[in-house]
């Protein structure tokens, strides 16, 4: 009875798909495969119900990423280091410190300072609302033995997991929110000493909802959204050629009002960043990469921030050594 019942299942569940190949001979069998996937039209629903239940079990439903308390969604892969299962060894530590000291000399020669911006995931910012199961490791953690290293070695570093408080990140998403991202731009404001530079206290902030990056990874359409405070920050810098997107490989700003020249080094939580520092920079140098590559600065540049996820931190001892 039972494969009875799960083959009438299989068919009602191919009927739209026979449909298609029936009604659209002309299909050749390479985009035939696609158009039937695309136009079964109950997948949608099946992936958002799926979903559904799963949240019921305490589970997200996708194995990238993990429910946790008060509707928090988290990276799955973060959550190791943050539970002191996975985690930067000592020597992996003392070679990205190292590298970053090699950056820092490399670009002091030329009259030019690094500032070091690590972006903490979630889990480490937020550990409070992780799943019950996954206790947060106690002690220190690879990225507080990293800073203290570099504040050995007179590396200059903004302290974003020190600096930044729970409620500066989304729910539903891995990255700092727009709160969180004007607090570290103050922060490198003032580590620039760029008392020049705006530092927003007029800021207006409005609800809208928005969808987050763990949500699209679990329901590929109308998920669920985020009542979120966004900045409503006016743009006064201009881009050579057109920024099609936050993410955009390149993006050279300058602003007519702006002081100093910055090369911003950047993964994606520079997405709602880069606008305040393009706004008052007088010219801003935006790659999206985890190393220093030459080409990336010039005669007039200031100061070069790097920023990198958490994450992504052993990326860095791949970077080939600056200079060469």
């Amino acid at each position: 009875m039972k494969k009875i019942f799960t083959l009438l299942c299989l068919l009602i569940l191919t009927v739209p798909a026979a449909g298609l190949v029936i009604s659209r001979p002309d299909l050749t069998k390479e985009n035939r495969d696609q158009a039937v996937t695309e136009s079964v039209w109950l997948r949608p629903g099946m992936v958002a119900a799926h979903a559904r239940f799963s949240a019921l079990l305490g589970v997200s439903g996708s194995d990238q990423v993990t429910l946790g308390k008060n509707e928090y969604l988290y990276l799955t892969e973060t959550l190791p280091a943050a539970v002191g299962i996975s985690r930067l060894t000592d020597e992996e530590v003392e070679q990205i410190a190292a590298y970053l000291k090699s950056l820092a000399d490399t670009l002091a020669a030329r009259g030019c300072r690094l500032i070091f911006l690590c972006a903490p995931n979630k889990a480490t910012a937020v550990p409070e609302n992780l799943p019950a199961y996954a206790r947060p490791a106690a002690g220190p953690s690879a990225l507080d033995a990293l800073q203290s290293r570099l504040r050995a070695l007179h590396v200059d570093f903004i302290d974003a997991k020190a600096l930044l408080t729970p409620d500066m990140y989304y729910r539903t998403d891995t990255h700092w929110n727009d709160r969180g991202a004007l607090k570290v731009y103050l922060a490198l404001r003032d580590m620039l000493g760029a008392e020049e530079w705006s530092d927003y206290g007029d800021l207006a902030f409005e609800t809208e909802n928005r969808r987050g990056d763990l949500t699209e990874l679990i329901y590929p359409e109308d998920g669920p959204e985020e009542a979120v405070e966004a900045a409503r920050l006016s743009r006064r810098f201009t881009t050579r050629g057109v920024l099609r997107s936050p993410m955009d490989l390149k993006i050279l700003a300058s602003c007519k009002e702006g002081t100093g020249h910055i090369v911003l080094i950047r993964d994606s939580f520079a997405n709602n960043l880069f606008p305040y520092i393009a706004n008052n920079a007088a010219t801003t140098r935006i790659f999206r990469a985890s190393r220093w590559e030459e080409g990336m600065g010039g005669e007039e540049t200031d100061a070069v921030i790097l920023e990198i996820a958490e994450r992504n931190l052993r990326r860095i001892i791949e970077a080939e050594a600056p200079g060469d």
